[in-house]
Formats: C-alpha cells, sequence, structure tokens
C-alpha cells in the first residue's frame, strides 16, 4: 500500500532519457481541488456579472459553457470531485482516530456538506438541461431561486458561503 511518503512511480521514455512520475494522493488531491477550484472560481466570476447586469450575466454564462460544458471538461470535473470525495473519505478512513484540530474538523464537515448543498443545484440547472432540454438560462433559475422558493435561494447563499 503506498503512502504519501512512498509514491506510486512510473517510468517512461522520451528523447532517449527516463522521466519517473510520481502520483502521490496528495498530489492528487491538490490536482483535483485546483481544478474544482478553478471550476467554482469561474462559476462565482460568472455570477458576479449578474451585479453589473442580466445580459452580461448571460454573456459571462456563454463563455463559461464554451469552457466548463464539453465532453472533456465536464469528464475532468466530474473525475476530480469523485477522486477528491474518495481521497477525503479515505483521509478520515485512515485516521486512528477522530481527535483533530478545529480547523481539521471544519473543513472536513464544510467539505462533506457541500454536496448536499449542492445536490438540488446541479439537479435543477445541469442534469434538467441534459435530460429534458431545459434551456431558460438565468432568468429561469433567478427565479426558480429567489420568487418560486425563497428558502431554496437561502440555501444555495449557504451552499456559496461552503464552496
Amino acid at each position: 500500500m503506498a503512502s504519501a511518503e512512498q509514491p506510486v512511480s512510473r517510468k517512461t521514455a522520451q528523447s532517449g532519457g527516463k522521466i519517473d512520475i510520481r502520483v502521490t494522493k496528495r498530489g492528487l488531491r491538490l490536482g483535483t481541488g485546483l481544478i474544482l477550484f478553478a471550476f467554482v472560481f469561474s462559476h462565482l466570476l460568472n455570477h458576479a456579472l449578474g451585479l453589473i447586469s442580466l445580459e452580461a450575466l448571460q454573456a459571462g454564462h456563454r463563455v463559461f459553457q464554451a469552457v466548463w460544458q464539453n465532453p472533456v471538461a465536464n469528464w475532468i470535473v466530474l473525475a476530480s470531485i469523485l477522486t477528491h470525495m474518495c481521497l477525503a473519505l479515505l483521509a478520515v478512513y485512515e485516521r486512528r482516530r477522530l481527535k483533530m484540530r478545529i480547523g481539521e474538523a471544519a473543513q472536513l464537515l464544510l467539505g462533506f456538506a457541500a454536496p448536499a448543498l449542492l445536490v438540488s443545484h446541479i439537479l435543477g440547472t445541469r442534469i434538467a438541461e441534459e435530460l429534458f432540454g431545459t434551456t431558460g438560462g438565468y432568468p429561469y433559475v433567478l427565479m426558480a431561486l429567489w420568487v418560486d422558493d425563497p428558502l431554496h435561494g437561502l440555501q444555495q447563499s449557504a451552499a456559496t458561503l461552503v464552496v
């Protein structure tokens, strides 16, 4: 069993020399975390365009979709989410006891709360778009969150703070 100190290595030949590629749990966690950070940052940056106008928000959404909503990016984000979550569960499993500092506990609790808070957002937007062909865009989402069910809007605001 490889630990963070004993990485699994794979050697490949490139231009006559050998390159040692090390994959560690720490490196995977960092890589998947950076991908998720880039996704969330660009998503929230797009939301910030709503402070300018609805037109700016929708224009930013077109750019966001071009970058993140293609088959390759979809698989990369999905793989990053699943890998990051599995590594978090593995980290908890590998602990000898659950005694930890407050910062570690907060990180774990907020990390495990994020999927629960975001599942309705993902189902109501991306999955609905894929399965049912909905194309309401931001006017639809804003109406659903703040007019039809304001408590759901507050839940999504909490998700923004957690993520």
